[in-house]
Parts: structure tokens; C-alpha cells; sequence
């Protein structure tokens, strides 16, 4: 609010008014700064001069207090300046600092260039000006008040500088702020200019009463509008007193009519009458309400002494039942017979009719009820169809996959079995067959395309299979899974060098046996028992004792008591040839070749059902391993009959075993028709057979990666060896057999005594045979000696293994090096 004084009071803060004001405030700004008010304010008034020439007066209260607050800014630069050494504030002496510019040229804005000056203005800044003023008017101490408002204006001063001259050096802040010891804040010289400008200047005073006299006026029209008001409101209460009451009477009368046959004292009735209006001014009820809550308790033979907690436990709950009723929002997509029930117990609860609100609820519920049985009955239909059509995807995704499947595109295949499984988790047993499938088919990728990352999955997934087939629910479905898992386990075993994944295998297939009985399903325990014995052959080739290949042996031979050749002839067929790879790893650890011959027998039984226009891969395998039995059969006989059907059988199981298909087989049997090269290769005087096993075993390790099959990798690498040695043997340098040595060392990488130990000593046989070889040419004790510590070595694992034909080959090595160490002088 503007209050408008004489020009002598403060003079708009022109030059004149600041002499009148430094004449009364020497004494104050003199113990502030240790100089006369006069100079001080001589200096503000020069500095104004300086900025707009003569002030003009100006007797706005606002502008007015406004120049005070930007001169006590000036002035606290002059300070900080010091003046009294050089007016560096005068840009026209010496530079001053860029702050001390900056604020400056803002001052000269906010004050103005006039001839006639413009004050800029900061209306907040102003008002909290005002209210400090009338505080110092109200006492002549300042009140805590004052200090506060005063306190606000000096942060809000600060702001507003920082603002338009940016921000000030920290020692100027301190300054401010009077953190500086000895020297004035700027609230201390704002406080000095205000309370000198009030000091014995009744004018000023005069034109500050007034202004609180008008406010005052309207306070007091205002307190008169209130007072007639309040006269109006008189009459109306009184009507309200008089209604209430009329309440209470009949209140009283309820309450004598309800329990007159009770014993109560009058004291006991009046605070039940007061309780009651309590109730119905709080529920902001009728009579109606609060008779219906005293009926109940009544009813109830509540004993009166229990009525006040009882009345206002009923006033709770039907507050909250009115909550919950009012809660019944149309957003529930009721009915509109159900919306106006509701409505019903709304208006009934409102009006306190207990009974109508119960009744109106029951209708509601009851018609709720009957909505939600015909939405259930619209709900299992649909149910029914959902699954039935879920089903229907389910079993197209399934041919699908079988065709998939016959195009060799085995990954597609799986995952869309998998996908046929999810849509009919509804149906455990389905998902369960969908699932299974999908495993078996990754299984078959794997498996063919040498992919052990998809052999991973497929275990994966054979356990996410076991899960829907409990075994307490399904042991046979539980079984069957188990038994998949442990083919899985043993196609990923027979790669790696470790055994872990092929004792998982034959544990697996023992818990299978557990509820796949005999006696039960005779057919399914035959392929368990047939699988078993794989996994234990497999395991019974990398030991050096022969127990897991009797195991095997046996396993085989009760899956044949019940996969008969005239009831499923392509099982029994896998059975015999299975049958025979346990006979053939026996074989070749025995000196006799029954087991050999038993072995060359079984492949052959198992080729008159796997024919090749029938089962073409399996008839390729059978072939193959048939090559392996007789070449075991021709490197003990003088003849190469053998030899060349051995060399035959692998020709033939390589037009089936193609690289783009089964990659894998494919190296297998190269790597097989190397051996029989090599073997028939040292029978001969040329090199010919031997370059070509050389090259046969080059093209197996194309596939037989170290990361992808170790152990097959490792095994190669020892027969490259054995190629390259007696190549070696055959020529006059030792290039042949440098290679070899180095062949047999990459495979002992592999090839861990404590792992495969036979397979080891084998390996390690070979390169003594070559280190011999090397002996015969250059440093013969060297070599020798070297080739007599591996032969002794391998000497003692052919011992531990039994292994009667390795015993006897490694003891005329062992005699031979030390002859030929004896004859050195």
C-alpha cells in the first residue's frame, strides 16, 4: 500500500533529505563506522548526484524505502572499495575489479539515468521493508520480529545483487553478511538509515500512524460486519437450540419407552440420552437411526451397563457398512436391477431401516450370484474352446516339426515341438510327449552334426521334461525321460575327455531300471539295459581294467532276451551291433581273437536287418564297425585278407557316412580307413598305402577338433603318428619321425594317465617305438634311453589292465631297448 508523506521526511531520499537525516544519525553511524553520519551520508548523496544529478523529491513511501536499501548496497561497496585511499569506484581513476563494474552499472540501472529518476522496482523486497518499519514504529527496541524480517530483507537484498552484477568475491559476501569482525553487515547499516530516518521526524511517524489508522478502520468495519453476522447467526442458533431440544425430548422418551422394563437409574437414562444424541450428531442421522441402534441392543439383552460401549461399537460399524455400501461404485458393471438394490441400501442405510438395507443387500447379492453362475457357465466355455483350439495349434506345430524333421532341419524341428509344448501347459502329459520330442530331436542334431552346444540343450531339456512327468505320478513316462537324458549324457561323454558326464549316463539309466521293469514293459527295459551297456562300454574303453566291458557285454545280452529278431528286428539289429563294439574292446585286450571273432559275428547279423535301402545310416555304422572288428582280426594275422575287408567295409560305410550330413561319422570312418591303410601300408614295401592314411587321418582332424571331441581328436593325432612313423622308418632322414613324436606329444595333451590310462600307454608305446627309430639314426643313448622309461611305463598299465596281447608287444620293446642300450660302449 502506497502512504504518501511530506517531502521534508526523507526527501525521496534526495540530497537535502539526506543532510536532515545525517544530522540526527551522526551519533549511531559514527559508533558503526567510526565516521560522522554527515560524511557518510555526503558521500551516498554525491554518489547519487553522480548517477541522476539533483533528486527530485518524490513522495512515494515504496520508491522512497527503495533508495534505502540500494544506498545501504552502495555504501557497503564503498566500504569494501575504500574510498578513503582512491575512488577506484569511479571508473574513470583506476580499473576497478569486474564485480565492483558490474555492480556499478547495475546500481546506475536500478536507480536510473535520469534527468528525472526512474526507480526500478522490487516489490517484495520493499513490502518486507515495510513490515520491518512498522515493527521498529511498534517499539523502540527491535522485536525479534523485526530482526526476522530484517534478516529476510538482507538475504533477499543478496539474491537481487548477485543476481544483476553477478557473483561477488567471498570476502565481499563475508562482509555482507557481517562475518567479518569490526566491520558493519549490511543489515546493521540498513537497521542504522531506517531507525535514524524514524528518529525525532514526527512527520514520518505521523504519516506511518495513519496509514495503521486506515488499516485499523477497515479492521474495525470489518469487525462490525462480523458482529452483525454474528447477530444473524444469534437468531439462528437459538432456532437450533430450540430443534435440539425438541431432539432430546424425544430422545428421553425413546429411551424411558425402550427400557422401562429395565433397571435404570436416572442419571443412567440421562447419559443414554446424551450418548444417543452424541451418535446421531456424529452419523448425522435421524431418530429413526439412533432408535434402530437402541432397539438392537435392547433386543439383544445387552446389560445396561454395557450400553455406551456397545452403542458407539454400533455407530463404528454401521458408519463403515455405510462406507462399503457407498463403495458399490458403477464401475463394477452392475446390472441395472443390481445398481437400484444398491441404491435402495444406500438410501435405507442413510435412514437408519436396518432391515430394509439387509434386505435390499440379500436381493443384490442374490442377483449377483445368478450374473456371476452365468458368467462362469460363458467362462468354462470358452475355457473348453481356448484349450481345444490351443490343442489343435499344438498338433500342427507338431507335423510341422515332422516335416522339418524329414528335411534334416533338425533345430527348426525342436523348436517348433517346443513351441506345441507351450501352448498346452494346461495339459501335463501332452506338454510333457511335445517336450520330449523337441529333446530328442536337438538330441539328434547333436548327435550328427557334432554340435555339443546343442547336446547341452537337449540335457537341458530333458530335465525340463522329468519335471511334468513326476515320478510318483508317471513313473513310466518318468522312466522313459530318464533314459532319453541318459542318451544325451553319453553321446556328450564319449566327446569329452572327462568321465563325469558317462558315470552321469549309467546312473541315470540304473534309476530308468527302477520302475522300467522286465516284468512290466519288457521291451522298454531292453532298451534301457541296451543303453546302459553302451555308457558302460564307452566308460570300460578308457580304463585299463576290463570290468566295464564284461558289464557291457552283459547288459547287451539281456536286452537281446527280449528284443527279438522276429518282434522288432531293427532293435535287435542296434542291440548286435552294439553287442558287438563291447565284444570288440575286449577283444582287442586279449591275446586269442574269439571275442574279435564273436564281434565280426554280431556286425554281421545286425547287417542282415540294417540294410542299406532301409536304415542307411545305421547299416553305415554297423559297416564301419564291422571294419573295425576285422582290421583288429587282420593286424594279429600274416595274411591282408582281413585287412582288405576291413579297408572294403569303410569304403562302403563312406558312400552313406557323407561330411555334409553326419560329419562326425564321416571323420570316424576316415579316421578308420586311415588305420587299415597304415596297417596294410607297413605290410608292403611302398609308401604308397601310408600317404594315404596320412591323408585320411588330415581329413578326420578337419572335424575332430581338439574343442569339439578331444579324446577322438587325441586318438587321430596318435594315429597320424604311427602313419608318419613308419614312413619315417622307411626314409633316411628323421623328418617323418620328428613328425610323429610331435603328433604323439599333442595327443598325450589329451590322452591323461589318470583319465584314460590304456589309451595313454598306448600312445606312449608309439612314441617310444619312434624314439627307437630316432636312435637307430642320431644320439642313440638319448633316444633310447628315453624310449626304455615310456615302454616301461606303458608296460605297467598294459600289467594293471590285464591286457595279455599289449603285455606281451610292450615286454619285447622293453627287452629290445635294453639289448640295444647294453650294446653302446
Amino acid at each position: 500500500m502506497a502512504i504518501p508523506i511530506i517531502s521534508g521526511v526523507l526527501g525521496a531520499f534526495g540530497v537535502e533529505a539526506a543532510k536532515e537525516m545525517a544530522g540526527a544519525a551522526d551519533e549511531v553511524l559514527g559508533a558503526l563506522f567510526g565516521k560522522r553520519a554527515s560524511e557518510v551520508l555526503e558521500e551516498v548523496g554525491a554518489r547519487l548526484r553522480g548517477y541522476a544529478g539533483e533528486i527530485p523529491p518524490n513522495h512515494d513511501l515504496e520508491r522512497t524505502l527503495r533508495l534505502i536499501q540500494l544506498s545501504t548496497n552502495l555504501y557497503l561497496l564503498r566500504d569494501y572499495q575504500g574510498w578513503d585511499e582512491a575512488d577506484r569506484f569511479d571508473t574513470r581513476t583506476a580499473t576497478p575489479p569486474p564485480f565492483i563494474t558490474d555492480a556499478h552499472a547495475w546500481l546506475r540501472n536500478q536507480i536510473g539515468l535520469c534527468p528525472r529518476m526512474t526507480v526500478v522496482e522490487n516489490a517484495p523486497l520493499v513490502a518486507e521493508m515495510e513490515r520491518a518499519l512498522d515493527a521498529l514504529l511498534r517499539s523502540g527496541n527491535p522485536t525479534e520480529a523485526a530482526l526476522s524480517r530484517i534478516a529476510a530483507m538482507e538475504t533477499a537484498a543478496w539474491d537481487e545483487l548477485v543476481t544483476g552484477a553477478g557473483t561477488p568475491p567471498p570476502d565481499f559476501r563475508a562482509r555482507f553478511f557481517g562475518e567479518v569482525e569490526g566491520t558493519p553487515a549490511w543489515r546493521d547499516i540498513l537497521r542504522a538509515f531506517l531507525r535514524e530516518a524514524l528518529k525525532d521526524k514526527p512527520r514520518v511517524k505521523i504519516a506511518f500512524d495513519i496509514s495503521r489508522l486506515a488499516a485499523l478502520r477497515e479492521d474495525t468495519t470489518a469487525i462490525g460486519h462480523a458482529v452483525a453476522a454474528l447477530a444473524g447467526d444469534t437468531a439462528a442458533m437459538r432456532a437450533t437450540m430450540e430443534a435440539i431440544q425438541a431432539e432430546l425430548r424425544e430422545l428421553r422418551l425413546l429411551v424411558d419407552r425402550l427400557t422401562r422394563d429395565l433397571s435404570m437409574s436416572e442419571s443412567e437414562k440421562r447419559a443414554l440420552v446424551s450418548d444417543l444424541a452424541r451418535v446421531q450428531a456424529e452419523q448425522q442421522g435421524t431418530l429413526a437411526l439412533v432408535t434402530g441402534f437402541l432397539e438392537t441392543m435392547v433386543g439383544r439383552q445387552i446389560p445396561p451397563e454395557q450400553f455406551p460401549a456397545t452403542l458407539f461399537a454400533i455407530a463404528r460399524d454401521w458408519r463403515q457398512a455405510g462406507e462399503r455400501i457407498d463403495a458399490l461404485s458403477t464401475s463394477r458393471n452392475l446390472s441395472p436391477r443390481a445398481e437400484a438394490l444398491r441404491d435402495q441400501a444406500r438410501i435405507a442405510h442413510a435412514a437408519g431401516r436396518l432391515d430394509d438395507a439387509r434386505q435390499a443387500l440379500a436381493a443384490m447379492a442374490a442377483e449377483e450370484e445368478a450374473a456371476l453362475t452365468r458368467l462362469e457357465a460363458h467362462a468354462a466355455e470358452i475355457e473348453a474352446e481356448r484349450r481345444t483350439r490351443r490343442t489343435s495349434l499344438a498338433e500342427t506345430k507338431a507335423a510341422q516339426a515332422a516335416v522339418e524333421k524329414a528335411g534334416l532341419r533338425y533345430r527348426e524341428a525342436a523348436a517348433l515341438y517346443q513351441e506345441a509344448s507351450a501352448l498346452v501347459t494346461f495339459d501335463p502329459r501332452e506338454a510333457w510327449q511335445w517336450l520330449l520330442l523337441s529333446a530328442d530331436v536337438l538330441e539328434d542334431h547333436g548327435r550328427e552334426y557334432g554340435d555339443n552346444a546343442a547336446l547341452n540343450e537337449t540335457i537341458a531339456r530333458y530335465r525340463e521334461a522329468l519335471a511334468l512327468a513326476p515320478r510318483d505320478r508317471v513313473p513310466l513316462d518318468w522312466a522313459m525321460t530318464q533314459n532319453n537324458l541318459g542318451i544325451a549324457l553319453t553321446t556328450l561323454g564319449e566327446r569329452e575327455s572327462g568321465t563325469a558326464r558317462l558315470e552321469e549316463a549309467v546312473a541315470t539309466y540304473r534309476l530308468a531300471l527302477e520302475e522300467c521293469r522286465r516284468d512290466r514293459v519288457p521291451l522298454d527295459w531292453a532298451t534301457t539295459q541296451n543303453n546302459l551297456g553302451n555308457a558302460l562300454g564307452t566308460l570300460g574303453e578308457r580304463e585299463s581294467g576290463t570290468a566295464r566291458l564284461e558289464e557291457a557285454v552283459a547288459a547287451h545280452r539281456l536286452a537281446l532276451e527280449e528284443v527279438r529278431r522276429d518282434r522288432v528286428p531293427l532293435d535287435w539289429a542296434m542291440t548286435q551291433n552294439n553287442l558287438g563294439i563291447a565284444l570288440a574292446a575286449l577283444g582287442e585286450r586279449e591275446s586269442a581273437t574269439a571275442r574279435l571273432d564273436e564281434a565280426v559275428a554280431a556286425y554281421r547279423l545286425a547287417l542282415e536287418e540294417r540294410h542299406r535301402n532301409r536304415v542307411p545310416l545305421a547299416w553305415a555304422t554297423t559297416q564301419n564297425n564291422l571294419g573295425n572288428a576285422l582290421l583288429a582280426l587282420g593286424e594279429r594275422e600274416s595274411g591282408s585278407a582281413r585287412l582288405e575287408e576291413a579297408l572294403a567295409a569303410y569304403r562302403l560305410a563312406l558312400e552313406e557316412r557323407r561330411r555334409d550330413r553326419v560329419p562326425l561319422d564321416w571323420a570316424a570312418t576316415q579316421h578308420n580307413l586311415g588305420l587299415a591303410l597304415w596297417t596294410l601300408g607297413e605290410r608292403e614295401g611302398g609308401t604308397c598305402r601310408l600317404e594315404e592314411a596320412v591323408a585320411a587321418y588330415r581329413l578326420a582332424l578337419e572335424e575332430y577338433r581338439r574343442d569339439r571331441v578331444p579324446l577322438d581328436w587325441a586318438m587321430t593325432q596318435n594315429n597320424l603318428g604311427n602313419a608318419l612313423a613308419t614312413l619315417g622308418e622307411r626314409e633316411s632322414g628323421t623328418a617323418r619321425l620328428e613328425e610323429a613324436v610331435a603328433a604323439y606329444r599333442l595327443a598325450l595333451e589329451e590322452y591323461h594317465r589318470g583319465r584314460v590310462p590304456f589309451l595313454w600307454a598306448q600312445t606312449v608305446e608309439n612314441m617310444a617305438r619312434a624314439k627307437e627309430t630316432l636312435g637307430a639314426r642320431e644320439t642313440p643313448r638319448l633316444h633310447w634311453q628315453s624310449a626304455l622309461e615310456h615302454a616301461k611305463a606303458a608296460l605297467e598299465e598294459y600289467t594293471r589292465a590285464g591286457a595279455q596281447y599289449d603285455i606281451a608287444r610292450a615286454t619285447a620293446l622293453r627287452d629290445r631297448l635294453l639289448t640295444r642300450l647294453a650294446s653302446l660302449p
